[in-house]
């Protein structure tokens, strides 16, 4: 669960672990905004937010006050969808840019978990340029864009990951790198920094980063994907919507021993291990009745979920309510994720990834 993950997992060993998803994403595909432009949006999802907020002299005559207010309110409306228009078309155009420059990119058409026709976009670009047009070498970046039938929803994720030093433009080599980037049998000679990693629907954005990052020695040698190195992350932040939902930090980089300090909404938590935390943010999870992997949590006043599912191109789960593949792990398969939160202003954050 991106809620509750840094590079370790906390759900335990029953589906495949979310550090090999965050492998595989790498692996098909690397585009993000760039900075600049980023900002940007986030500028416009921050004012677009406050867009129904403003301050008006109250007039004398109520039958005044009445038109003032139809008029102001579809004033507000044109404006809010006109915003939303503006993010959904700088979104597109930036991909558009990207596709020219893009190493890896892939698209096609499927069904979502919920039935729905979904056309995916993914594209990879290796030394993206910053704001002042620079190739920054040791960066890799991935945009993933979901168009439903209706036309009316854009989904979008991005990651940026950042190296120690320059990446190889080589796509063998590249993706030899991307796949041991979490977990490696040796330890690797371009280790991964820092990650930064958002899913939106161009109203509601989930955001969760990850900094400080080094190798260290693996001690669960009894997981599934052990290798022998594994990278761990001095500070880590999970946020919603531009608020900090939780984070932590941790001062010894010397092992993968926890010993994180936490801070969940405004209070710090020092000590407190995995299965603390999960009491902390009353967190539960499940297998839903599609065989979707649920995570729930509450965190101050608001509850927020996470759903992940693997589905075939007609949108049918291969997991089934027991948390298991029927007919073994599929080597294809296309995966969903699901975000919800009771302080979303659009719905829910439906990604699928081919």
């Amino acid at each position: 669960m991106r809620l509750l993950q840094s590079n370790e997992s906390l759900q335990g060993k029953r589906i495949i672990n979310l550090r090999t998803i965050a492998v595989l994403l790498a692996l098909v595909f690397t585009v993000t905004i760039g900075t600049a432009m980023a900002d940007d949006i986030k500028a416009m999802l921050r004012k677009l937010k406050s867009s129904d907020r403003m301050e008006m002299r109250t007039p004398t005559s109520v039958a005044a006050a009445r038109g003032m207010s139809r008029r102001e309110n579809l004033r507000s409306d044109a404006s809010t969808e006109s915003m939303r228009s503006s993010i959904r078309e700088s979104i597109q155009a930036m991909a558009a840019d990207e596709i020219k420059s893009a190493e890896f990119e892939f698209g096609k058409v499927c069904k979502d978990i919920h039935g729905n026709w979904v056309r995916i976009e993914e594209y990879i670009k290796i030394a993206p340029e910053d704001a002042n047009g620079i190739a920054q070498l040791n960066k890799f970046k991935v945009m993933i864009l979901n168009e439903r039938e209706d036309g009316d929803r854009l989904d979008y994720f991005q990651n940026i990951s950042t190296f120690e030093n320059d990446l190889p433009t080589d796509p063998a080599e590249f993706s030899s790198l991307a796949k041991d980037m979490y977990k490696s049998a040796s330890m690797p000679e371009n280790q991964l920094l820092e990650i930064y990693n958002i899913v939106s629907n161009t109203q509601d954005e989930v955001v969760w980063t990850a900094t400080g990052g080094t190798s260290v020695t693996d001690s669960d040698t009894e997981s599934y994907d052990y290798k022998g190195y594994e990278t761990i992350f001095e500070d880590y932040v999970y946020t919603i919507n531009d608020v900090t939902q939780y984070k932590y930090h941790r001062p010894d980089l010397s092992s993968d021993v926890d010993n994180r300090s936490w801070t969940v909404g405004d209070d710090v938590v020092i000590g407190l291990d995995k299965d603390g935390l999960k009491e902390e943010i009353k967190l539960t999870d499940t297998i839903d009745s599609n065989g979707g992997y649920l995570v729930t949590a509450k965190i101050g006043d608001e509850t927020s979920t996470e759903t992940y599912y693997y589905i075939d191109d007609e949108g049918n789960s291969l997991m089934d309510s027991s948390g298991a593949f029927p007919g073994g792990v599929p080597s294809t398969y296309n995966y969903e994720m699901i975000f919800t939160n009771t302080a979303f202003e659009g719905g829910t954050i439906d990604i699928v990834v081919a």
